[in-house]
């Protein structure tokens, strides 16, 4: 899983205070903040990363390293197809999953 999104709290309790986001984007993290923004440096910067995590930090956002592309191979999940669930180990796997490889790889081909 990689970091994506940070939400930042400041306040004396969650009904109270002010909120901010810090977002990767391609050109690096940015500080949203009402209506200003601001640039918060590159990705994969030391720096960077002491402006991002913090005291502050209510939320962390996560995105799977191996997550589909597009959002047409990720399957409906309900009820009536167990098989969907996220948790559902795949046949003969040790790790949990998300996308099932070969349907997901066949869809590649």
């Amino acid at each position: 899983y990689d970091l994506f999104a940070a939400v930042d709290h400041v306040g004396s309790s969650p009904s109270v205070g002010h909120y901010t986001a810090s977002c990767r984007r391609a050109d690096g993290w940015w500080r949203f903040d009402d209506s200003r923004t601001e640039f918060l440096g590159g990705s994969g910067d030391e720096a960077t990363a002491h402006r991002v995590l913090g005291e502050d930090n209510y939320m962390l956002l996560f995105q799977r390293r191996d997550a589909p592309p597009e959002i047409e191979m990720v399957h409906e999940q309900s009820h009536k197809q167990p098989e969907h669930w996220p948790h559902v180990m795949s046949d003969g796997c040790m790790e949990w999953s998300f996308v099932d490889r070969s349907q997901s790889q066949s869809q590649r081909s």
